[in-house]
Formats: C-alpha cells, structure tokens, sequence
C-alpha cells in the first residue's frame, strides 16, 4: 500500500515539473516493488511512467532501455492495450532522438496493437501522438517535452 501511496506521489510531482523528486519516487517504488515481487504489470506500468519522466528530463537511453523493460515485461495476455502505449512511449523516445523512420514505424505498430480494444482513446492516440512528434525538433532537456510521454499510465 505505501508503495502504491509513493507511485501517487510521483506522479503528483511530475504534475507539478518537479522531475528530480519524481524519479526519486519513481526509483524507490521500482525497488519496493522488486522487493515485494508485485505481479507483473504493476512494475510494468511504473516503468512506462518511468520512461515517460526520462523524456521529459532529455534522458532519452534511460528512456528507451526502461520502456524496452516494459515492453519485455508485458505479459502476452495484455488486457488493456499497456504493449500498445509502451509502443507509443517507445515512438516517441525514438522521435525526441531525431529517428523519425523508426519513430513512424513504431507509431504504425502501435496502431496495429491498439485495434482490437475497446478504447477510443488508445485507438486514435498513436495517430495523433505521430503527427504531433513527425516534425517536432527534440525537446530540451527538462522541457515539457511531448504531452502524450507525460500521460502517466497505470
């Protein structure tokens, strides 16, 4: 419960752009969660949050290796469309570093994905996340970066 009560935390930090005590957040409750040997999709879903802050903080490889853990954690009988925003946040690390083609490639997978679901939302926010990211010139580092990697997932 006190780890779940951190995540909140976390996550009302990274509302407010205090970045550094987000991650400080994010990372303990990463560990709690190892410790507790939670199911699977909770570290799952806390390291597409995770990834989605290293964005913002311009910590594109932290970015990319912590979503491709996700990635790698969701489980084949994903539910809820978590693979196909794990694709999203992966699609835009990828952009955010200048690597438009496989960024595209991505976001056209991610669509794939999101198809059989029953989530409007998810289903057009591969679509509207590739257009906002196509042209858009790397975020800063520590900037607002791009909305949609902002979206904490759980």
């Amino acid at each position: 419960m006190q780890a779940h009560f951190l995540w909140g935390l976390g996550q009302c930090y990274a509302a407010q752009h205090r970045y550094q005590e987000a991650l400080d957040a994010y990372l303990t409750v990463r560990q709690a969660f190892v410790s507790l040997e939670a199911p699977a999709e909770i570290p799952d879903a806390l390291n597409g949050s995770l990834s989605s802050l290293y964005v913002l903080l311009g910590e594109y490889d932290a970015a990319s290796k912590t979503i491709r853990v996700a990635m790698e954690d969701t489980s084949g009988e994903d539910s809820n469309g978590r693979r196909a925003r794990h694709l999203m946040g992966l699609a835009t690390v990828l952009s955010q570093k200048g690597n438009k083609q496989d960024a595209k490639d991505l976001f056209e997978q991610a669509i794939l994905e999101a198809g059989p679901f029953d989530d409007a939302e998810l289903r057009r926010e591969p679509g509207t996340t590739w257009a906002r990211t196509a042209h858009a010139a790397p975020a800063a580092p520590g900037g607002r970066g791009v909305t949609e990697a902002y979206r904490i997932r759980s």
